[in-house]
């Protein structure tokens, strides 16, 4: 199972409240009840069923919470000492410098003045030049706030069991909301339980499973290896950067 995406597994659908006991079986006891692809060991998800006694009628809810990553800890650069660390980079002719990479290297490659910024520093760019850079130390976008949030999730469910000498039953629906730790994904699952048992005779017993559920899931990932992937981009993107959404911000 461990190859497969979250999606594709028979337990990604299953609620956590109907779950009665996890076992894991390895070795000997593994491969003597399943067989020999169990020689690795087998974890036995035993799920709930009715038990005797009168109806029980239970209702569950809880919301737990996550804060937003805390980015603060990364000692990362604000965009005026980005700009000071490119014009650095810039002026060092022992480099190999990339004019189409960094926000003032794209600057100093469109007015081509690189050559005369290394030879007479800031003070001998055009002024229009002199204005577009220090125009990109007064821009920091915090990267952190854009892609992450603080995330508020709802699970909740409805338990009905009960049985009596000869027969019991459990039904349960679950309802769970995730938000994802970056803005535009999430995940939600709607599971239904339906489990009956019925004493026939003394050695025949009939029962009913039936387990249902829906998986809906959001997000803005189209490849594996996304470029969008935030959790390597936030704190390597350059704070000069101007977005679509702090634009309409502003």
């Amino acid at each position: 199972m461990g190859g497969l995406p979250l999606d594709r597994l028979y337990i990604a659908g299953l609620n956590p409240f109907d779950v009665e006991r996890i076992t894991v079986l390895k070795d000997v006891a593994a491969t003597a009840i399943y067989g020999a692809r169990a020689a690795n060991g087998v974890i036995v998800v035993t799920t709930k069923k009715g038990k005797r006694g009168k109806t029980r009628l239970n209702f569950y809810m809880n919301n737990p919470v996550t804060q937003r990553p805390d980015f603060g800890k990364l000692n990362l650069m604000n965009a005026a000492q980005r700009v000071d660390f490119e014009l650095a980079m810039a002026k060092r002719t022992d480099l190999t410098y990339r004019a189409e990479q960094g926000a003032v290297a794209r600057i100093l490659r469109d007015s081509d003045e690189l050559e005369m910024y290394r030879k007479g520093g800031f003070s001998a760019l055009s002024r229009a030049t002199q204005k577009r850079i220090d125009a990109l130390r007064t821009h920091t976008v915090d990267w952190g706030e854009l892609l992450y949030r603080p995330q508020v999730n709802q699970q909740c469910g409805l338990r009905i069991s009960g049985g009596s000498k000869n027969a019991d039953y459990y039904f349960s629906l679950g309802y769970y909301d995730e938000k994802g730790a970056t803005i535009g994904t999430g995940f939600k699952r709607y599971s239904m339980t339906l489990r009956s048992h019925r004493t026939l005779f003394d050695r025949v017993k009939t029962g009913l499973t039936l387990l249902a559920s829906q998986n809906n899931r959001e997000t803005y990932l189209t490849a594996e290896e996304a470029f969008t992937e935030p959790i390597p981009l936030c704190p390597t993107c350059q704070p000069v950067f101007t977005t679509l959404y702090s634009s309409r911000k502003l």
